[in-house]
């Protein structure tokens, strides 16, 4: 018998920006920081809640008890008219921890950044994206000795997948 280790089972969520949509109302700081990152929900899919990974908590829930293929990447959001460098802290947490230093995603400025691992889950375990820190703008004296605000520097194209 020949296990090829491959599953036919995949769940991905993704989010093209780690900002909150405009909400005046809200007091809550517009980029994701120091929270679970949630994702993207198909207007059209009822049933994305009621599968192992739901976009609207960000919660991975393992249906069954085996060793899980993760995959998780990002990149940074970079304004054309500075090349002020910033990072963004992405981690992976198993029953609301991380649990290795191996599950820590550093996001630089001009890269994508790409985790691959493998986590062994027990029935009901969960995994979600925990964002660390990311801002989106920062500051710089330009050449008048004026106070630049340049807004940029935050999550995009992240990508979660488990197979």
């Amino acid at each position: 018998f020949l296990n090829m280790g491959l599953y036919t089972t995949q769940w991905c969520a993704f989010r093209p920006i780690g900002k909150r949509p405009a909400n005046r109302d809200s007091e809550k700081d517009p980029v994701f920081h120091d929270e679970t990152l949630t994702f993207m929900t198909p207007e059209s899919d009822k049933s994305a809640s009621q599968t192992p990974l739901n976009p609207e908590t960000g919660m991975f829930t393992a249906p069954s008890s085996r060793k899980y293929l993760v995959t998780l990447t990002a990149m940074l959001n970079t304004p054309s008219q500075t090349n002020m460098p910033t990072y963004a802290q992405l981690f992976l947490r198993k029953n609301g921890k991380v649990t290795s230093l191996d599950d820590y995603l550093l996001v630089e400025h001009g890269r994508v950044a790409d985790l691959r691992t493998e986590v062994q889950l027990y029935t009901g375990d969960t995994l979600s994206v925990y964002v660390g820190h990311q801002v989106d703008g920062k500051e710089q004296y330009g050449i008048s000795g004026s106070l630049d605000w340049y807004e940029g520097f935050f999550l995009e194209d992240i990508k979660f997948c488990i197979f």
